[in-house]
């Protein structure tokens, strides 16, 4: 299970060039332009629901900053990928496919991104290195 981890998590941060602080985490607004697609202003307003129309997606994962600026959020790194479930599946909610056809699209996008990180991974392009900040 630790390995699994650890891909997902190299596959996150070599993918979407994602860099790591001291303590694991990532900064959100990273993880909301390359992943989510989203300016962080808008992608922040689904981790608490604080924002009238939003609900909490981040509720009991790993999120560090102030609600007063967005731009502080951080996310623990093994925590992104389950945050951007949520979120898929959350704005997918009206699409006319099945919730298992819309797994099924997220499962995907996942695995062309791990598959593509274990590519690069496998040719030595890519070395996991932790920011000190």
């Amino acid at each position: 299970m630790k390995k699994m981890i650890e891909a997902k998590v190299s596959g996150l941060i070599t993918t979407h060039k994602l860099e790591l602080d001291k303590n694991d985490h990532v900064p959100f607004g990273d993880v909301a332009r390359s992943i989510m697609g989203q300016q962080c202003q808008y992608g922040s307003r689904y981790i608490n629901g604080l924002c009238e129309g939003y609900p909490p997606l981040g509720e009991g994962l790993r999120f560090t900053g102030d609600d007063r600026n967005y731009h502080s959020f951080t996310i623990h790194v093994e925590d992104v990928e389950e945050f951007v479930r949520r979120h898929f599946m959350y704005v997918n909610r009206y699409s006319s496919e099945s919730q298992a056809e819309i797994e099924g699209r997220f499962d995907a996008y996942m695995h062309f991104m791990n598959s593509t990180v274990s590519r690069r991974i496998s040719t030595g392009e890519f070395e996991l290195e932790h920011k000190s900040k």
